[in-house]
């Protein structure tokens, strides 16, 4: 190639870069005030979690790949050269789009970069066993592909191949409906949105902020259960139990087999002195979720409250079969044994509770209250 050619080839390709990376920097930059810019939730989340794992050291780790692992690592990379920043991932992922653009930029007809990147895409879903919704980015792709397939037949339908050409079509309109029929019931995206970014904001602890999104879902979607009861939890967590009991309630006649809503519902009830009505819901929640350890400690709450200190021993016996570590508990069954005065069996348990938490100043005092009964 003539060295004028190449200048004028490397022009534009500069050119298509400059091109590329702005269009991509003002997205970057439209994104900055928005509440999800550093935000990070759902995938984004794991995703961020794992990069940090690997980016430590943990290059391999423990479990099968849920997901794709290629992310990932290339961004675990990246925060080992421009760090753990949201916004500086961006930028960094914009750069590497607009470098693309040059690197796909080819003046033969075949398009040869297009088939390994399509092969490494296929290869990583295949070859780490990526599953369920994480392989619909596939179908676009392999759509392309069937087009091709429909083109060929129709070439050799007009062309009198009718036999030949009518399997692949019969094959195709059949994969076709297939892939477009519903999987899950749907739900209204935006609605959706806006509770997620509620619970990011729950899960950062901001518990005022993620009020305000997930009241901006229920008023996209009044008939979803979820952004009820996710916003009955951020009242609790900001003292507003009146209106977390109301949207509580209206949490269970969307979804009357919530065990979470009815536990928490029967916790505000407890809390106001109306144990039976608590009750009542925690039995609810135990008949919907019989495997909670939280409900069956409500349970043995709501007995030990109402003078059935028996009962109450076997609910928490229960939660510990459960989950073994459950402290609370165990505090609460050291209670309910010393109310029957089984005050060896008690101090056992206070023992127990202090060999998982030495500093534990309930078990300590208990173990010493327990220990001057005996002397």
């Amino acid at each position: 190639m003539p060295a004028q050619e190449v200048q004028q080839f490397t022009r534009r390709l500069i050119a298509l870069f400059l091109l590329a990376f702005a269009v991509r920097a003002a997205h970057v930059v439209s994104i900055g005030n928005a509440p999800f810019a550093r935000l990070l939730i759902g995938d984004a989340r794991s995703y961020d979690r794992w990069a940090r794992e690997i980016a430590a050291g943990d290059w391999i780790g423990h479990q099968t790949f849920y997901q794709a692992p290629l992310y990932p690592y290339t961004l675990a990379a990246v925060y080992k050269v421009a760090g753990a920043d949201p916004m500086r991932v961006r930028w960094v992922q914009a750069a590497l789009g607009a470098a693309g653009m040059v690197v796909a930029w080819s003046r033969t007809p075949r398009p040869t970069l297009l088939y390994p990147m399509l092969f490494g895409f296929s290869a990583a879903v295949a070859l780490f066993y990526v599953f369920a919704r994480y392989r619909f980015p596939m179908v676009p792709i392999l759509a392309l592909f069937g087009a091709c397939a429909l083109v060929a037949s129709w070439d050799g339908w007009r062309a009198g191949l009718r036999k030949p050409a009518a399997a692949p079509v019969s094959a195709a309109l059949l994969a076709g409906a297939v892939a477009l029929l519903p999987i899950v019931p749907g739900r209204g995206s935006r609605g959706l949105a806006y509770e997620n970014l509620g619970i990011g904001f729950s899960d950062a602890g901001d518990a005022k902020r993620s009020a305000e999104f997930f009241r901006t879902a229920i008023d996209l979607e009044p008939r979803e259960p979820g952004p009820h009861y996710n916003l009955a939890v951020a009242l609790m967590r900001l003292g507003e139990t009146e209106q977390a009991a109301t949207e509580l309630e209206t949490t269970l006649r969307l979804d009357p087999a919530n065990a979470p809503a009815h536990d928490n519902l029967g916790t505000l009830l407890a809390e106001h002195g109306d144990l039976a009505d608590a009750e009542k819901h925690f039995r609810e929640a135990y008949r919907s979720d019989p495997s909670s350890p939280l409900t069956m400690v409500n349970l043995g709450n709501a007995a030990l409250s109402q003078g059935r200190a028996e009962e109450a021993v076997d609910w928490y016996r229960r939660a510990l079969a459960a989950q073994p570590d459950y402290l609370d508990a165990r505090l609460n069954l050291l209670q309910a044994l010393e109310r029957l005065g089984r005050t060896e069996d008690a101090a056992t348990e206070a023992r127990a509770v202090l060999r998982a938490d030495p500093a534990n100043a309930e078990a300590r005092e208990a173990l010493g209250r327990l220990g001057a009964q005996n002397r």
